[in-house]
């Protein structure tokens, strides 16, 4: 991952030298993904690169910021989860009826997530994350 400054002609610095599937920026923090064979998970790093945390640990298929938590997919079994910034308070999301989320891919949006389920015969849901039913690690 480079930065550069605009006002400086594009000059870049990298400032995190690894293979990065996703990423966002929160407040002072970039949060990753990295799916290398020997440094997979979500990591936490300020916006120079420096201090690194791993955060969860396996490879991710997508992550979300919205309303102070992370939730993130993992491949395994495509289940989706949450935590804070720090990295504590991961929980498995599963629907009121305790369906499993499975799927790659989600969008969080102000009460509600939606996502495909591989299990469902790829049927589109919703859940009102009011009401969600959340197992803690």
């Amino acid at each position: 991952m480079f930065r550069f400054l605009k006002e400086d002609d594009g000059v870049r610095e990298q400032i995190i030298d690894t293979y990065i599937s996703d990423y966002m920026i929160v407040n002072d923090s970039i949060f990753y993904s990295s799916n290398n064979e020997k440094d997979s998970g979500i990591f936490r790093a300020s916006l120079d690169g420096e201090g690194k945390v791993q955060l969860v640990e396996g490879m991710i298929n997508h992550m979300q910021w919205a309303d102070g938590w992370i939730y993130y997919a993992i491949p395994a079994d495509g289940a989706v989860f949450r935590m804070n910034s720090a990295g504590k308070e991961k929980t498995q999301i599963m629907t009121d009826k305790d369906i499993n989320i499975s799927t790659t891919s989600f969008i969080v949006e102000g009460e509600w997530i939606y996502f495909e389920n591989r299990d469902e015969n790829f049927s589109l849901f919703m859940i009102w994350t009011i009401k969600m039913i959340i197992y803690t690690e």
